[in-house]
């Protein structure tokens, strides 16, 4: 690719600027803010669009750039890129989905249909940070990322397919699948399912088995419930029978108590208590009786004074029969001495004993008026039918369910199978992976070489001395220096900033000549990454510069901005093109 014109309407400070740069080594000299970083931004937000806005405004392009006189934000790029003429038209917008884009194949300005794609990607098959790490080396910024687009052209340049896929697309595929299998942390991933679909299948068949057991136990438990129930129905079969005698039983008993009753309540209402005995008024009879007939005889024999006198000795007798009985059975309240006291005694027994008859009659009467006995308390016999219902119920819900354990057993047979083949996939990703690594090793020594020794020849050049110290190139292109005298290895860390840029500075161009240049060149935009070098070796890049310029048939366009006077010199004096960047705004 090459750059015919550049002309920018409105991109940070730069407006209405209008470059058409030859090929070859261009110096951009101007003082410090006079745009020359922001023309270099352009060129690449043209061909790579800008970032989405970002909260923070150092880091947020879309809002820096745009322009400090409100004109419009955009501008054109008019080059030659296969051998075809394009021109790039580009108006940005508050974000990338509004930026307004065209290109047109010249001369007849026809459309090319980008579809989704930025115009650096449709052209040359890479994106924005792809650019930025192999073609935008700004200032002290020449340490290179091991980006996606250049694992792949390493893998391509060693294994001479650019379609083969990198060592880092195929372990990044393997991870995402392991990631969806099984995730690094917490439950998640296919696996996290199954096994929780299993857990729940298992915890659902041990349910249905322990409802089946409680469901057989239930069958015992309705037996037992059952024979207590008809043990009391048998026992209530001749309650009605029972209940007719007891009736005629406390009919007689109410008659007794009915009498025994009145009959104390008389002898209440008399003052005494009154103890029948017939055998004391029989004799009281027999001996009135007697006495009327001996007296009756001895009358008509003796004469009717002697009948008289034994009459009235007869008559006498029973009286004294008939008080002493009264006493013996309580006498009245005239009575006296001791024979009241002994006939009170025996009216005292008599009438306990008749208050005994009527608390016996009572309480024969109080058992009768109770129900007759149960079986068992009838609040036993409703918990038994309620926990029988309750257990009908349980079983019908089972017998009608339609789960069953040979359901879940068949389930959990096609989870676990499916689980162990996706933890046989996981254990196959994992060792797929150390393949890869294996290999993306063995890529890397294949092309380490070659990159050496290029990256070698770089550093030579720009150092300006041959046999010095030796790069030594690890696989995520990190750099580690032998020194030439000792021999000892170090880090690029023990370095001052210049060496630092030195050493990236040529793994860069090593990179470029070694991966990049497989196809057309891109433009090389250096953003003065000479800044820390002394003199002798800032001349000495610059010469390295203009070779790789002119070695290119084709024109490789190198743009070299700088604030130094000493690089304008160098430039006049070995006919590069100085632009100077102050009268171009």
């Amino acid at each position: 690719m090459r750059i015919e014109r550049i002309e920018v309407q409105g991109f940070g400070r730069l407006e209405q600027v209008v470059l058409e740069p030859p090929a070859g080594l261009v110096i951009l000299y101007g003082p410090n803010e006079s745009g020359k970083t922001t023309l270099f931004d352009f060129i690449e937000a043209m061909l790579f669009g800008l970032p989405a806005g970002r909260r923070r405004l150092e880091a947020d392009e879309r809002r820096l750039y745009r322009p400090w006189s409100g004109t419009d934000y955009g501008g054109s790029l008019r080059f030659v890129s296969g051998g075809v003429r394009y021109e790039l038209l580009r108006r940005f917008g508050e974000r990338p989905g509004l930026d307004q884009v065209q290109l047109l194949r010249l001369p007849q300005r026809e459309p090319v249909a980008l579809g989704d794609q930025e115009p650096g990607g449709w052209l040359f098959g890479m994106d924005r940070a792809a650019f930025e790490n192999a073609h935008y080396i700004p200032q002290m910024g020449s340490r290179v990322e091991a980006d996606e687009t250049l694992r792949r052209r390493l893998a391509a340049l060693a294994g001479g397919s650019e379609a083969a896929l990198s060592a880092g697309e195929l372990l990044a595929r393997l991870e995402a699948e392991r990631g969806r299998l099984r995730a690094r942390r917490g439950g998640g991933g296919r696996i996290g399912e199954l096994e929780r679909a299993l857990a729940a299948e298992r915890a659902a068949l041990e349910g249905l088995r322990q409802a089946a057991r409680e469901a057989e136990a239930s069958r015992l438990e309705e037996a037992a419930i059952a024979a207590r129930l008809a043990a009391d129905e048998a026992a209530w079969a001749g309650r009605d029978g029972r209940e007719r005698e007891r009736e005629a039983e406390r009919a007689r008993l109410v008659r007794e108590l009915g009498a025994a009753e009145l009959e104390a309540a008389v002898d209440a209402s008399s003052g005494r208590r009154v103890v029948r005995r017939p055998l004391w008024w029989l004799v009281a009879a027999l001996l009135l009786g007697g006495g009327a007939v001996l007296g009756a005889a001895w009358a008509w024999r003796l004469g009717e004074l002697l009948a008289a006198v034994l009459l009235l000795g007869l008559a006498g007798l029973g009286l004294l029969v008939l008080g002493f009985a009264g006493r013996r059975v309580g006498g009245g309240a005239g009575d006296g001495g001791a024979v009241s006291g002994g006939s009170g005694d025996r009216a005292a027994g008599n009438a306990g004993s008749g208050e005994s008859r009527v608390r016996e009659l009572r309480a024969r009467l109080r058992e009768l008026d109770r129900d007759l006995p149960d079986a068992r308390p009838r609040e036993e016999r409703e918990a038994d039918i309620a926990r029988l219902n309750q257990l009908v119920a349980l079983r019908g819900r089972l017998e009608d369910s339609e789960d069953s354990p040979p359901l879940r057993q068949a389930a959990i047979a096609e989870l676990e199978s499916e689980l162990a083949l996706a933890l046989e996939a996981v254990e196959e990703i994992d060792f797929a992976k150390r393949i890869v690594q294996e290999v993306a090793g063995e890529l890397g020594s294949r092309v380490a070489p070659r990159l050496h020794e290029m990256a070698q020849a770089m550093l030579a050049r720009i150092e300006g001395r041959e046999g010095g110290d030796s790069l030594i190139i690890d696989q995520g292109l990190g750099l580690h220096v032998r020194d030439a005298v000792s021999g000892f290895q170090r880090e690029v860390a023990y370095y001052s900033g210049g060496r630092v840029d030195q050493l990236y500075l040529a793994l860069r161009l090593a990179l470029i000549a070694c991966v990049y240049d497989d196809g057309e060149p891109l433009p090389l935009l250096l953003d003065d990454v000479c800044a820390q070098y002394d003199e002798e070796r800032t001349a000495a890049t610059l010469d390295l510069l203009a070779d790789l310029a002119r070695q290119d048939g084709n024109g490789r366009q190198i743009f070299y901005a700088s604030c130094h006077a000493r690089v304008a010199t160098w430039a006049r004096a070995n006919g590069a093109v100085v632009a100077d960047f102050a009268a171009l705004i």
